[in-house]
C-alpha cells in the first residue's frame, strides 16, 4: 500500500524524463540523488529503477509539473536553428541537457529564470544555450557542450556582450562581475558574466545604459591581483565605484574542488542562503575599493 506520506517526493525538485508523460524525482526510499524515480503524469504510477520502489498515486490528479520550471520570458530575435526552450517531453536530448545542468549546480528554477535553451540538431546539437537578452532582444548567446568534446563552447558571431545584465539591473544598480555564465548563476541574481578576464568598452556601455553605478570584480581564483587592478583601472571612468573582491575559496562555479576539501562560492551561498551584501557584512568575502 502507498501511503499519502510516501508521495511527498512529488513536492520536491524534478526533471523531465525521456518520455513526454514522465517526470523524474530523487527516490525517497533509497536516498537517491540522481533522479532515478520516474513518475507517469498520465497514469499516476511511479517506479524507481535503482531500488524498485513503486506504486500508484491513489490521490492522483493531473498536474502541470513544469509551471515553475520552464516558463521562459519572451524575447525578440531568432535563436539558431534547432534550438528550443526547455519545456519537457522532447525526448532524451532534453533530459540529458537538464541532467547536465543539474550536475553543474543549476536548479530547475534557474533554467526558467535564465531562459536556458538546448540544441536539438544542427551545429548546436547536445549543447545548452544561454541567451543574452537586453531590452527584450537577443543580442548574443553561447552554447556549451553537455558531452565530452573538444569544442566545448560555441559563441555567437559579433562582439561579446553581458550575460544576465537586464535581470541583474532590475534588482540592483550594483552588480558582481564574474567570468562565466555558470559563475553568474551560482553567484546570484545581481551577478553578470563578461565571458573572460577583461571587460570591453562595449560591455561597459551596456552596463551604463542600464544605470549600473557600482561594480564588484570577482574573477576566478587563479587570476592575479595585478591583472584585476588593471581591469579596475580600465573601467573606473564608467562607474561611480569599482570594488575588487578577495575570493579565498576557489572559483565561483568550480565544483570539482569539493573533492579536495575546498568549497566553491555556490556551496557557501547555498548553505547559508546569504545575499551578496550579507556575505560582505559577515566577512565571508572581503572587498576593497579601487
Amino acid at each position: 500500500m502507498v501511503w499519502k506520506r510516501d508521495l511527498d517526493f512529488l513536492e520536491s525538485e524534478s526533471i523531465p524524463g525521456s518520455q513526454a508523460d514522465e517526470i523524474r524525482f530523487n527516490c525517497p526510499a533509497c536516498s537517491d540523488a540522481k533522479f532515478h524515480l520516474g513518475y507517469n503524469t498520465g497514469k499516476g504510477i511511479f517506479h524507481c529503477v535503482r531500488c524498485g520502489f513503486r506504486g500508484r498515486d491513489t490521490h492522483y490528479k493531473r498536474r502541470d509539473f513544469f509551471t515553475d520550471v520552464v516558463t521562459s520570458r519572451e524575447f525578440s530575435g531568432s535563436m539558431p536553428s534547432g534550438v528550443f526552450t526547455i519545456m519537457g517531453g522532447r525526448g532524451r536530448t532534453e533530459a540529458d541537457a537538464i541532467a547536465y545542468l543539474i550536475g553543474r549546480g543549476v536548479t530547475t528554477k534557474d533554467i526558467a529564470q535564465y531562459n536556458i535553451h538546448y540544441g536539438f540538431c544542427d551545429k548546436l546539437v547536445r549543447r545548452v544555450v544561454f541567451p543574452f537578452i537586453q531590452r527584450g532582444k537577443l543580442v548574443y548567446y553561447i552554447a556549451r557542450a553537455i558531452d565530452d568534446r573538444k569544442d566545448k563552447v560555441i559563441n555567437a558571431a559579433g562582439s561579446k556582450r553581458v550575460f544576465n545584465l537586464e535581470r541583474a539591473a532590475s534588482f540592483s544598480k550594483e552588480v558582481v562581475v564574474v567570468e562565466g555564465v555558470f559563475d553568474a548563476i551560482h553567484t546570484g541574481v545581481c551577478a553578470i558574466a563578461v565571458l573572460g578576464k577583461t571587460i570591453t568598452k562595449l560591455q561597459c556601455k551596456d552596463m551604463q545604459s542600464y544605470g549600473i553605478t557600482d561594480v564588484n570584480l570577482m574573477f576566478d581564483f587563479g587570476v592575479s591581483y595585478n591583472h584585476v587592478v588593471g581591469v579596475a583601472s580600465n573601467i573606473k571612468k564608467f562607474f561611480r565605484n569599482v570594488w575588487i573582491i578577495n575570493l579565498p575559496f576557489g572559483d565561483p562555479a568550480d565544483w570539482k574542488l569539493r573533492k579536495k576539501g575546498v568549497y566553491g562560492y555556490k556551496d557557501i551561498l547555498g548553505r547559508t542562503a546569504y545575499s551578496f551584501a550579507q556575505m560582505l557584512d559577515s566577512n565571508v568575502i572581503r572587498r576593497e575599493r579601487y
